[in-house]
């Protein structure tokens, strides 16, 4: 037996069914869980705009979960030009920080940017995209450091 029957909201809920046949009657509660799609915006990418050669510094991600289902499955992924970092979670549950610190000689000379994607999965293996970005200005190269990062870039093609 099924039947069709629609929520407002997201959470857990209660409802009381009855069945009848012929002379006999029973009711039972029924507990059940409303949920909606998986959401994860990132809200905030701190990072400094702009760093010296020999600076160290960080990029911050901050990852709020905007729904009541937790996304699971979850791939998070910081890079740029010849730059890779991955974090795999098994399922979100709360607003969560990443941070990673970084070296201003792993620059490319100028404006750096740097993608932040996420891909996630609903408990039925529907799957979902989320992308940001941070621009890091690589400045103040003297003759020496600028050769250095130059040759630092052909090694990351």
């Amino acid at each position: 037996m099924s039947f069709e029957f629609s929520e407002n909201s997201t959470g857990e809920k209660e409802r009381l069914v009855s069945a009848k046949f012929e002379d006999m009657e029973a009711v039972s509660k029924v507990n059940y869980i409303v949920l909606d799609k998986p959401k994860i915006e990132i809200s905030e990418i701190k990072s400094p705009i702009e760093v010296n050669f020999n600076d160290i510094y960080s990029i911050e991600m901050y990852m709020s979960k905007g729904s009541y289902s937790d996304p699971v499955d979850i791939d998070i992924t910081l890079s740029n030009a010849g730059y890779k970092k991955s974090w795999r979670l098994e399922k979100m549950v709360e607003d969560r920080k990443l941070s990673v610190e970084m070296k201003g000689n792993d620059l490319s000379k100028g404006e750096n940017i740097f993608k932040v994607q996420i891909t996630y999965k609903d408990k039925l293996g529907n799957q979902y995209f989320e992308e940001g970005t941070a621009r890091i200005n690589l400045k103040n190269l003297n003759f020496g450091q600028s050769i250095i990062v130059f040759f630092k870039s052909i090694a990351r093609k």
